[in-house]
């Protein structure tokens, strides 16, 4: 559906869009990207707020150049936050008083609290829509690379969530359910994660609420669709448990309410217990830098030696080249950003066969990959 499409349709004063999915915060396909299909911007980062009569693209300033050049600016007005011109405050300035809709699974109930807050005379429409997912084949991360088992993980995460009394927790970012399962997948062409949300019991049992993925044979926990999510967590009326409202989709928020679930509100515990390398974690950590530097030099030194004439995506292809002639590479961590001349100018410029610029002798040349 077009802007225009959305707009002659609207039935309530405003309505926000985010660059986003189910999966809060994770890397965003191309066709589950609205904005994108909205307006043509391609960043990674971007609100949008429409009205019946008007469109307005948020971005940081990471974004202000290509933001202008990718935008009609005759169909929508791009606004870069900068200080006191934000997201937030342009709401409270424009729309309290107004009905503003969003799509509860692709908003954090930490931000519909956060507006709710700021704009407490606005009228507040969850709509409630979960999104596509792209069908994805799943993989174990092996013992020999996480130090520790999916088992003692779960362990752990009960062991931490047990100090609130809590009867369940539930993992909604994916990276955290990766973690936690160890399992990868290759639902996204650059971060392996596996696009679930997880339920785990005080009990040690572990729920995977995941849509079109396939699992390895050798690990078959209880899995159950996204769709079904209202009837896994039932089961814990009247009772608490606990979850990241600054990860997790508003819609499921809801869900718990209408079913006398109370809800913690907790830092994710996965991300916490996460963060303590172990010993396996430590060298795998040293060991790809290694590799990936030895990959770095020898790129460093073709392009001494082979840089004029060459053109921004010439140098992504070379350098992934040189990457996947080392061991253990599996993909690189995002779209390698390649800006020659007046590009290098744009923190986060993406070239495209087709769209890109040729290096030209004593020009700046900006690589960020990893």
């Amino acid at each position: 559906m077009s802007l225009k499409e959305i707009q002659k349709q609207m039935m309530t004063d405003a309505l926000i869009v985010l660059r986003n999915n189910q999966f809060l915060g994770q890397d965003v396909l191309d066709e589950e990207n609205k904005i994108l299909s909205l307006t043509g911007f391609d960043g990674s980062a971007a609100k949008m707020v429409i009205t019946p009569a008007k469109a307005f693209l948020f971005v940081d300033g990471r974004y202000e150049i290509q933001a202008k050049q990718q935008v009609d600016s005759k169909v929508v007005t791009v606004i870069v936050e900068d200080g006191a011109q934000n997201f937030d405050n342009w709401l409270k300035d424009n729309l309290n008083g107004l009905t503003i809709a969003y799509n509860s699974w692709q908003v954090s109930e930490s931000m519909v609290q956060k507006m709710k807050k700021n704009i407490p005379d606005a009228k507040l429409v969850a709509q409630a829509e979960l999104g596509w997912t792209k069908a994805a084949k799943a993989f174990e991360h092996e013992f020999e690379y996480t130090g520790m088992s999916a088992n003692s993980k779960i362990e752990k995460l009960v062991e931490e969530a047990g100090k609130d009394k809590a009867e369940a927790v539930l993992v909604t970012a994916a990276d955290s359910v990766s973690w936690l399962t160890n399992l990868r997948s290759d639902a996204l062409p650059d971060t392996p994660v596996i696009r679930a949300m997880a339920v785990v019991t005080a009990e040690k049992e572990l729920v995977l609420l995941t849509d079109n993925v396939d699992l390895p044979e050798v690990y078959l926990p209880k899995q159950h669709s996204l769709q079904e999510v209202k009837n896994v967590i039932q089961v814990f009326a009247g009772k608490k448990i606990i979850a990241d409202y600054n990860t997790t989709p508003a819609a499921i928020v809801a869900m718990c309410r209408d079913l006398n679930i109370t809800v913690t509100n907790r830092p994710d515990l996965c991300a916490i217990l996460k963060s303590e390398k172990n010993k396996t974690e430590l060298q795998g950590m040293v060991n790809a830098h290694i590799r990936d530097g030895a990959a770095m030099c020898k790129f460093l030194a073709w392009l001494d030696n082979n840089n004029v004439g060459k053109t921004e995506i010439d140098i992504v292809d070379k350098l992934l080249e040189f990457r996947k002639e080392q061991a253990l590479f599996y993909s690189v961590s995002f779209d390698t950003i390649a800006g020659s001349g007046a590009n290098a100018a744009i923190i986060h410029y993406r070239p495209r066969k087709g769209r890109c610029s040729a290096i030209q002798n004593n020009s700046v040349l900006l690589v960020d990959s990893g």
